[in-house]
């Protein structure tokens, strides 16, 4: 016999339900006598009978008895099957017994994992009934979200309904005070104010001082400047950290030290600090030498010799000689021309006592060299407009 075959008697085989008949069973009751029909097959473990007038249903377990005839012993390669019918409601039903070797051919039933109950896999051979369970999975938990939700704050907490998406489930639950979310910020210490921690809540803006620290003081590096011959000295204190800045334990200045005056060049002498090299300059204060100056002439140059006091330098000074001045000849009173006046001049010079001076240059109209009478009488002939020619 194949399997198929097989499975197509074990299917009719299972589904045969034999009735028998019984005498009906009077019982009374309080207020009516049941009547109560045959024994009728409800599954392997159990047959009923019904009272027709309550519906009132006795249950009773099955009196199984082996059909022989029937039933067969397994072999190496198909099941056994042993066929029980009951005595008192002729319900049949099948034992399979597994051959001794056969491969089994198992149907899967998968139970689906709930909340609170596990999952798994129950494997069964529809020909021996063979049958175990693999696959297990734990529960899968509730899934809540919140409903109708009081939101919690920094400091106080919150409530909701937690309700399960996959089940329904739900409770009245408490939501958990959020804390402070504090955000930092560090204030360094200075030299002159202490250092801390601000914290501030970035939802509800709480504020806190934590990690004050004392301020650091002044690191003050000191630098001296000397006095100079003009300036007075100081210590400058200058902090590291900060630039925080003062003097203190000033000094006089030095002054000057000049030395003697020294010809720098011809327009000024000078003299130097010993100290600082600051150069003081002073023009000269020339003094003519007049014993040793030379007056020009005609004929030469002069020269002018200075001194100055101060440094004892020297400067000479060439004077160009005199030019010849242009002669008026006859213009004995100089003044430019030559006419009567000027005879007169002479006239009185020339007789004397007179106290007057005349331009013996101009005057000497004979180009002798000394003015005589023969001179006045030349001016006069040329002034009365004589033929004559005046040196």
């Amino acid at each position: 016999m194949d399997r198929y075959t097989l499975k197509r008697r074990l299917a009719a085989t299972m589904c045969a339900v034999f009735f028998a008949s019984a005498l009906p069973l009077t019982v009374f009751a309080d207020d009516h006598v049941h009547d109560y029909g045959a024994w009728t097959y409800v599954d392997d473990d159990y047959h009923k009978r019904t009272c027709s007038i309550c519906g009132d249903e006795l249950t009773q377990e099955h009196d199984w008895v082996l059909d022989e005839e029937n039933s067969f012993d397994p072999s190496d390669e198909e099941p056994g099957m042993y066929f029980y019918d009951c005595a008192i409601c002729g319900g049949r039903s099948v034992e399979i017994i597994q051959a001794y070797d056969h491969p089994h051919y198992y149907d899967a039933v998968i139970t689906e994992p709930t909340c609170t109950e596990g999952g798994y896999t129950t494997y069964t051979c529809p020909y021996c009934g063979d049958s175990f369970v693999g696959d297990e999975v734990g529960p899968l938990g509730h899934d809540y979200y919140q409903r109708d939700p009081v939101e919690p704050t920094c400091t106080e907490s919150g409530s909701a309904t937690f309700v399960c998406i996959r089940c329904g489930d739900s409770y009245l639950g408490t939501i958990d005070a959020l804390g402070h979310a504090y955000v930092d910020v560090v204030t360094e210490p200075t030299c002159t104010a202490g250092g801390y921690t601000t914290r501030t809540c970035s939802r509800c803006g709480d504020v806190q001082t934590t990690d004050e620290t004392s301020a650091l003081g002044h690191d003050y590096v000191s630098v001296v400047t000397s006095p100079t011959c003009t300036e007075g000295g100081y210590t400058t204190y200058t902090c590291t950290r900060c630039g925080d800045t003062y003097t203190a334990n000033p000094t006089n200045a030095f002054g000057h030290i000049y030395g003697a005056w020294r010809n720098d060049d011809n327009e000024n002498h000078v003299r130097v600090c010993a100290r600082c090299g600051k150069r003081l300059t002073q023009a000269h204060n020339w003094v003519l030498d007049e014993e040793n100056s030379v007056d020009p002439t005609e004929d030469s140059e002069g020269v002018d010799y200075y001194d100055c006091p101060a440094c004892g330098a020297h400067k000479e000074e060439v004077i160009p000689m005199l030019t010849p001045e242009e002669r008026v000849p006859g213009d004995s009173d100089g003044d430019g021309k030559t006419d009567l006046q000027d005879v007169t001049v002479l006239t009185r010079y020339l007789a004397g006592g007179w106290g007057v001076t005349v331009d013996e240059s101009n005057a000497d109209v004979d180009g002798d060299g000394v003015l005589t009478l023969r001179d006045l009488t030349l001016l006069r002939r040329f002034l009365a407009g004589w033929d004559v020619v005046l040196a």
